[in-house]
């Protein structure tokens, strides 16, 4: 795994600061604007040991709505709103 492969994961689970958690084999990663359930195709921007920091670059399914997306690119700095997490 390097910085700027991609890879698409589940996320499982929020961070305490609400960005969204999934697993690429034993690493756990952090992917902001995302929430669990949604399927996402990520962007590795940063790796630490077992931790790995990645943006979205494609929501493949959105859990609010259950509709494959596969278009839209989330890779900005924005967060959800709470709400929708």
């Amino acid at each position: 795994m390097e910085i700027n492969d991609e890879f698409d994961i589940n996320i499982i689970s929020l961070s305490d600061i609400g960005e969204g958690i999934g697993m690429i084999g034993e690493k756990i990663i952090f992917v902001p604007r995302t929430k669990p359930g949604d399927s996402v195709k990520v962007r590795i921007t940063e790796i630490m040991n077992k931790t790995v920091y990645g943006v979205a670059i494609k929501i493949l399914e959105d859990v609010l709505d259950g509709t494959e997306t596969g278009e839209e690119d989330y890779s900005g700095e924005d967060s959800f709103d709470y709400e929708q997490q």
